[in-house]
């Protein structure tokens, strides 16, 4: 009679403490400035899914006039979130 609302809040304790500590960790990693380079339509993560999602690359400059493209792992199928020349922050 009373196991249900313990497994629900023995969940939503879980779920409170999961999101503090990933609010702590990203709160003190290094936040690295990038620029949106362009977007690519790729195959989603999922298996027999043919589906392309566009995936948004990213230019980070390097000090020694020097940069790296990189992939984001945010996608969306039928909008770009951000504009291409647009500054995000990453971690």
């Amino acid at each position: 009679m009373y196991i249900l609302p313990i497994i629900i809040l023995l969940a939503l304790v879980y779920t409170i403490y999961n999101k503090i500590k990933y609010t702590k960790f990203r709160n003190n990693s290094k936040k690295i400035k990038a620029t949106i380079f362009e977007y690519r339509k790729e195959k989603g993560p999922f298996r027999n899914d043919f589906t392309l999602l566009n995936y948004p690359y990213v230019k980070i400059d390097l000090d020694n006039n020097e940069y790296i493209i990189q992939k984001l792992s945010y996608a969306d199928n039928y909008s770009s979130p951000f504009m291409i020349g647009e500054q995000v922050y990453v971690f």
